[in-house]
This record gives C-alpha cells, structure tokens and sequence, in this order.
C-alpha cells in the first residue's frame, strides 16, 4: 500500500496496481503469463476459456499482438489500457495473429 500511495507500481499474485486516467486499475501482469499452448478446449491463464482450432496456438497479445492488430486498422478500445489488451488471449498461426475472441476480431480470411 506504501508503494502505491507513494506512485511506484504495486503487484500482488500476478496483479499489477496502476494509475490510469483519474482512478487505480487493477490489472493482470504481463510476466508469469502461460506459455503458448495448442489448440483445444481448456481454461487459459484461469480467466478465459479457450476453445481453438488445430494449427492455432493460444499465446497473449503483448505489443507484438498490438501492434499487428493496429496495423491491420483495428481501434483498440480507447476505454481500455494497454496493459489489460495486451494479457488477451489471441490466436496466433505461428507469429501471425489471428483473432483476439475477447475483442470479437478475427482476421479477414481467416474462419
């Protein structure tokens, strides 16, 4: 609590304290996220759960993920810090994101 009060960032269990805008948000850290996994049914990272198909590995976003989907034309939610986007599950064919299910976009031309 000192830490947040005095501005330096704040963590606990895999959750990150941060000032955003006017108000506090706790977030999920970006470190300790799981590994890639395979496609499949099963519940990611303890908050999503994630049904895939073949081929696809389920991975965070981080800035690459970002960044793709920015460079595709798609607005991130504006209401939203980057910091929360980037721990989303995506599907990725091996760097290329696919679909983000929790942003409801997915790639043109890809099912």
């Amino acid at each position: 609590l000192a830490d947040l009060l005095a501005g330096r960032v704040a963590t606990l269990h895999r959750c990150r304290a941060l000032r955003w805008r006017e108000t506090w948000v706790l977030v999920r850290e970006q470190r300790h996220l799981p590994e890639p996994a395979p496609g499949g049914s099963f519940l990611w990272d303890g908050r999503f759960v994630a049904a895939r198909r073949r081929g696809l590995t389920v991975a965070a976003l981080g800035a690459v993920g970002l960044a793709q989907l920015r460079a595709g034309g798609f607005e991130t939610p504006k209401d939203v810090p980057h910091q929360v986007l980037a721990t989303l599950p995506g599907d990725w064919r091996a760097d290329r994101l696919v679909a983000v299910p929790a942003l409801n976009w997915r790639k043109k031309g890809n099912k």
